[in-house]
């Protein structure tokens, strides 16, 4: 898998965790847990899609409570995969 691991992320979460919101912290936990668990997977391709998917709609789902004017899905969506690729790993 290309790009952080699960480890980097954890080490990353446990490190700026304590500034997030609640909701948000756990949100962060659940995707952090489902891409270790899609990075067991070895060469199961098709479980491995489905973990990150999961993974994804976990720290996704309620993105929208911390915006004060709810954007439409698509408009989440990028703005979502934007902040991933703008993050620096550590």
């Amino acid at each position: 898998m290309d790009g952080l691991s699960f480890k980097d992320l954890k080490d990353k979460q446990r490190a700026i965790r304590a500034g997030f919101p609640e909701t948000m912290g756990l949100r962060a936990h659940r995707a952090i847990s489902w891409i270790g668990r899609a990075e067991a997977c070895g060469e199961d391709d098709d479980a491995r899609f489905i973990f990150l998917w999961i993974a994804f709609n976990a720290a996704h789902a309620d993105e929208r409570e911390f915006q004060s004017i709810a954007p439409g899905e698509r408009a989440a969506f990028l703005d979502f995969f934007g902040r991933l690729i703008r993050s620096p790993v550590l």
